[in-house]
C-alpha cells in the first residue's frame, strides 16, 4: 500500500490587510482525499488525525445525522489579516498533511493487531 497525499497551496493577497491560502488535495493514493476538518457550523478546525480519518464523514449532512460535530473535506481557504498569520497556517498546514500520511502508513504498516505472545 502506497499512501500519498498531494496538496496544491495557492497564497494570495487578497485586499488590505487580507492575505488568503487556500489548500486543495489533487491527488490522494490509497485514502481519502478528504483531510481537513470542519465543524457542523462550517468553521475550519484542523488538518485530519488518522483518528479523525475513520470517525468523521465525509459531508456536513452525515455528520449531523450521525450526532458528530464534525466532518471532512477536500480544500480549505483561510484568510488573515497579517502576512505571518496566513505564512504561519500556510506551512503548519503542510506539516499537517505529511504527519498524516507518516500515522495512516504506520497504521497500514500493521500497528492495529490483536495478539497474545507467550515466552
Amino acid at each position: 500500500m502506497t499512501i500519498s497525499i498531494t496538496v496544491h497551496q495557492v497564497t494570495s493577497v487578497e485586499g488590505p490587510d487580507l492575505y488568503q491560502v487556500e489548500n486543495e488535495v489533487t491527488v490522494a493514493t490509497d485514502v481519502s482525499d478528504h483531510i481537513f476538518v470542519f465543524n457542523t457550523d462550517d468553521v475550519f478546525s484542523h488538518v485530519a488525525t488518522a483518528y479523525d480519518m475513520t470517525t468523521f464523514p465525509l459531508t456536513k449532512a452525515l455528520a449531523i445525522t450521525a450526532g458528530l460535530a464534525f466532518y471532512r473535506a477536500s480544500s480549505v481557504i483561510k484568510t488573515y489579516n497579517t502576512i505571518p498569520d496566513a505564512a504561519n497556517f500556510a506551512d503548519h498546514s503542510l506539516q499537517r498533511v505529511d504527519e498524516l500520511v507518516s500515522e495512516l502508513k504506520t497504521l497500514a504498516a500493521g500497528f492495529i493487531h490483536d495478539i497474545t505472545h507467550t515466552i
